[in-house]
């Protein structure tokens, strides 16, 4: 029989594996592994960043209760042993051997699988092992478009905002009427955004809207010591962060300063939180603010929660930034990110709401404050030579542990917010689309997209562009299956820094 230290030990791995695995999906729903490695802390995630009541919810769910249960398990468990073998019931060989070895291993197989399962990785494997890549749909974005006079662009991401929160069958009110009505009228044009499948978390809807590529895990598909020098990767250190984030991949600030543009981010967090500086600094972006300048700068501290600076603050400070750049009287590109909505809902004393929902209270606040933003541009002006997108970076997550899941989990056809400003009429081509083709529209809204209306993996939603020899005219199956696959060869060469060429021989 094993020992009282070995039966401890086998019963506590089980309940930590299972447990885990529970409260990953009761925190934050149906995850993708790489969501869950690019979240990982010393790989991207951040350190000291964000919601402190997770990390200890955390550690008590996952570490101590696991634990604390398999005292008292094993103490029964041995107990229940002995009483066994005074009765003689195990005194056959095998008998003894099926109880001591076989039960533990299939609890420990059993709840690693559960685990497993909870975060991704066997249909990971499933789709690295097929070898499968869609780097052949692949195309290279450039600026194409002969525009005499370079409209400006504005890019307002919205944390988790969809717009499945308008609907007031579901909530009994619009939660974000004040950006809704602001994007609603003259010169305004709404769309149904989907998430790529396999997204879900902010990089991947920053990087997949500007890059028009899924974002894939860079350690595990560098597969030689070459690679990984390339990308900055240690083959030792599977925490250790890049050196340099897609490298070798071309994305909007990349084209947008080619250009001429001069490319500004504000957000409210720690810039360095899940690699967003690197990527930004590494395509384009010259100035990327957060929470540190603002800390610098005198921010107050009612004006600041775990996560950062609050999104009236930083709209304030955007609207300095913003008058600014077109005083310069040269093409520029500003984009910021909210997160007064981020799980599980920051609340700042600027948010004047009674609501006792904390979720509530942020919706509405957050959208009161880009819409305050959304004013500031009409009124002075900037809109006539101005681009503005006002889109969620991902769907809310739904996990029985977040707020309003009943209501998400029950809604249909859930679809990410996206309204677009432009000084001329625009139209829409198709009736939805997902974030990979987001980069290609927003080349062509601003007079610079391609003749075939596309870029990365995605295709323009504006003009009628031939979908044949794209990702696109595939069934939703093929798909998403296609999403799936490592594609090892593209991502070799964007996390590597050698770009992709049609020479390449990918596909």
């Amino acid at each position: 029989m094993l020992g009282a230290a070995a039966v401890w030990a086998v019963v506590w791995i089980s309940l930590l594996l299972t447990v885990g695995g529970w409260w990953v999906r009761y925190r934050f729903g149906d995850v993708s592994f790489d969501q869950v490695i690019a979240n990982l802390p010393g790989y991207g995630g951040g350190e000291g960043v964000g919601d402190s009541g997770i990390a200890v919810e955390a550690v008590l769910w996952c570490v101590v209760f696991p634990a604390l249960a398999s005292l008292a398990i094993s103490w029964g468990v041995l107990w229940g042993w002995r009483r066994l073998r005074r009765r003689q019931l195990f005194a056959v060989a095998w008998r003894r051997r099926l109880v001591a070895v076989l039960i533990p291993t299939l609890a420990v197989l059993t709840s690693a699988f559960v685990f497993l399962e909870s975060i991704g990785l066997p249909q990971y494997v499933v789709a690295a092992v097929s070898g499968q890549s869609f780097a052949s749909y692949y195309v290279t974005p450039e600026a194409e478009g002969e525009s005499e006079e370079r409209l400006n662009l504005i890019t307002i991401y919205m944390e988790s905002v969809e717009n499945t929160f308008t609907d007031e069958d579901i909530f009994g009110e619009n939660l974000i009427s004040a950006v809704d009505e602001a994007t609603t009228g003259d010169g305004w044009s709404s769309y149904d955004l989907g998430m790529y499948p396999g997204g879900g978390w902010t990089m991947a809807g920053i990087v997949s809207t500007q890059c028009g590529i899924p974002l894939k895990n860079q350690s595990l598909i560098l597969d030689d010591a070459a690679d990984r020098a390339a990308a900055g990767v240690s083959a030792n250190a599977f925490g250790e962060s890049v050196s340099r984030y897609l490298p070798g991949a071309v994305c909007l600030g990349d084209v947008l300063s080619d250009a001429g543009y001069t490319n500004v981010f504000y957000g409210g967090a720690d810039t360095s939180f899940a690699g967003k500086q690197k990527f930004l600094e590494e395509h384009g972006y010259t100035d990327v603010s957060g929470l540190a300048r603002w800390t610098a700068e005198g921010a107050q501290d009612q004006d600041i929660s775990g996560w950062g600076l609050s999104d009236q603050a930083l709209v304030a400070k955007a609207q300095t930034e913003i008058a600014e750049l077109a005083a310069a009287d040269e093409p520029f590109n500003f984009t910021m990110i909210t997160l007064d909505t981020h799980e599980p809902g920051n609340v700042y004393s600027s948010c004047g709401t009674d609501d006792e929902l904390a979720m509530k209270r942020a919706l509405r606040c957050s959208s009161a404050a880009v819409a305050e933003l959304l004013s500031f541009l009409n009124e002075g002006g900037y809109l006539d030579d101005t681009v503005v997108v006002v889109m969620g970076d991902h769907l809310k997550q739904a996990g029985q542990g977040t707020q309003y899941y009943e209501e998400l989990s029950s809604a249909q056809d859930r679809t990410i917010f996206y309204r677009v400003h432009t000084p001329s009429a625009i139209s829409f081509s198709r009736d939805s689309a997902d974030q990979l083709s987001v980069l290609a529209s927003t080349l062509d809204l601003l007079g610079l997209g391609s003749s075939t209306g596309r870029a990365g993996l995605g295709v323009s939603f504006l003009g009628d562009y031939d979908l044949s020899g794209t990702l696109l005219e595939l069934t939703e199956d093929e798909y998403e299956a296609a999403l799936d696959a490592p594609s090892a060869d593209l991502y070799r060469m964007l996390w590597g820094g050698e770009g992709y060429t049609e020479s390449s021989s990918l596909g």
